[in-house]
């Protein structure tokens, strides 16, 4: 819980440090013992830091995602919402606009190979 309060804080720092925690837990973590309601804070929290004013942040969203994705945390439904938005943060959407910081698109496209 800690840690899913400290993913949206104020406090651009701690709302960093635990972006990267959710993927280091994402990878400890079986899928058989991560609780549904924590898991499924991940990805919420996850979700909302892709769109985080901190390219920073964004990109430990990104790996992060792709932790939660390769370790197979992700349902299909996720794991479907996560590829698109993957698509858009690296411009191979329709729309072909993509994330402006070279380090999330990076992130994003490792993130890409898990989906």
């Amino acid at each position: 819980p800690f840690v899913l309060e400290a993913a949206q804080a104020q406090d651009g720092e701690l709302r960093d440090t635990a972006t990267r925690a959710i993927g280091k837990l994402a990878e400890a973590v079986p899928k058989s013992e991560l609780p549904e309601d924590v898991r499924s804070g991940f990805v919420s929290s996850l979700r909302a830091n892709l769109a985080d004013p901190k390219a920073g942040i964004r990109a430990k969203a990104a790996r992060s995602f792709g932790k939660l994705a390769k370790n197979r945390h992700l349902t299909a439904g996720e794991t479907g919402k996560l590829r698109t938005t993957l698509d858009m943060i690296l411009g191979e959407d329709e729309q072909f606009e993509w994330d402006r910081a070279f380090i999330v698109r990076r992130e994003a496209k490792e993130a890409r190979a898990y989906v």
